[in-house]
């Protein structure tokens, strides 16, 4: 009875060894140097390394609020023509923003002209002209107006009727309070500026999500014509909104070139739960319905296809946590075209597996 067991064991181990030889011969073949070569195929053997997960979220680019500043009239009058009348233009310093009617301004104005007049008068000993020249060139100064608009006021001893005013600072328009004819106060706020040096990436986060994000994870940023700005989450908003139930969280970016634009798209990765495992680049495993697998090869230059377990990944490596021993040599280029030509020749004759 024991010899009549055995027996049937030693069958069916036999068996099994025929199964398991006729499976690899059927998810297996050889490829030439030549084919490798010209299929671009590329080897690496499977390392341990830290892997950190990705998390991907979608957001745009708004403006930097730390840089934001507005321009104010720093007198009472009427704008009579405006020269920037639309959102997103971009001003220079320099550039020539509004003319403005005031009789306040005229009145200073005129103030300088008469002690400038009475100051270049070598005869008079009084120094009281020479002090109200420079008060009132001070007060012109701050009102807005620049040393060539006093240089030309005193030499031609014209005073127009509307006063060319000139931007300070650069930036783009992100308001506009004004129109041509409205009359305006002292500090009435004329435009918004916003500074496009730097930039702020904002995403929205759901309740359950907040555990993943937190101040300072790294982070990288796409855009449409930009991809991967490196920099790190620098506010996570302490409180939900109300009516959505979602958490803003926000990133900085430089924008020394000033190529990127408020009301942009951007993609932003945060990598998270950093780990030591065996790694992959994602190319190299195939995701399919009946799992994921990679391409491995043999000493003999034989290709075999092994179902891998895979764990972590992110934007360009993958975990596998099953299936594979460190010091493997895997497909990492070419695995898609590899099996594509397995499949076909498969299906071709199932008999010729060990072929190409």
């Amino acid at each position: 009875m024991l010899l009549f067991l055995f027996s049937c064991s030693k069958k069916k181990e036999k068996k099994m060894d025929v199964v398991s030889e006729e499976h690899a011969a059927m998810s297996s073949f050889k490829i030439s140097g030549s084919q490798m070569r010209l299929a671009n195929i590329k080897i690496q053997p499977v390392r341990m390394k830290n892997i950190s997960e990705e998390i991907i979220l979608t957001g745009n680019i708004v403006p930097d609020e730390n840089t934001a500043s507005q321009i104010n009239s720093r007198f009472m009058g009427r704008i009579d023509k405006l020269y920037f009348k639309f959102k997103g233009e971009a001003i220079q310093k320099g550039d020539l923003l509004y003319e403005i009617y005031s009789e306040e301004l005229q009145s200073t104005e005129r103030d300088f002209l008469f002690a400038s007049q009475r100051a270049g008068n070598k005869s008079n000993s009084d120094i009281y002209f020479n002090s109200l020249k420079e008060s009132m060139k001070n007060k012109l100064l701050l009102w807005g107006l620049t040393q060539t608009q006093l240089f030309e006021l005193e030499q031609t001893k014209e005073i127009n009727s509307a006063t060319k005013i000139y931007s300070n600072t650069n930036g783009i328009i992100s308001d506009i309070r004004i129109r041509e004819g409205d009359y305006v106060m002292e500090g009435s706020p004329l435009f918004s500026i916003s500074d496009l040096g730097s930039l702020w990436v904002e995403a929205q986060l759901y309740a359950h999500e907040l555990s993943l994000v937190k101040k300072y994870d790294e982070a990288e940023i796409s855009t449409e014509g930009f991809e991967h700005i490196k920099t790190h989450i620098s506010f996570v908003s302490p409180a939900l909104n109300s009516n959505s139930m979602i958490n803003i969280v926000r990133a900085e970016i430089l924008n020394p070139n000033l190529q990127l634009r408020p009301g942009m798209l951007a993609i932003i990765r945060l990598k998270t739960k950093s780990k030591n495992s065996l790694v992959l680049p994602v190319d190299a495993v195939l995701q399919e319905a009946n799992g994921s697998s990679v391409w491995i090869q043999k000493a003999d230059s034989t290709f075999e296809s092994r179902m891998v377990i895979t764990g972590i990944s992110n934007n360009e490596e993958i975990e596998i946590t099953m299936g594979l021993k460190e010091g493997e040599n895997v497909v990492v280029s070419g695995a898609f075209l590899i099996n594509s030509e397995f499949k076909l020749k498969r299906d071709a004759d199932p008999m010729d597996g060990m072929k190409m």
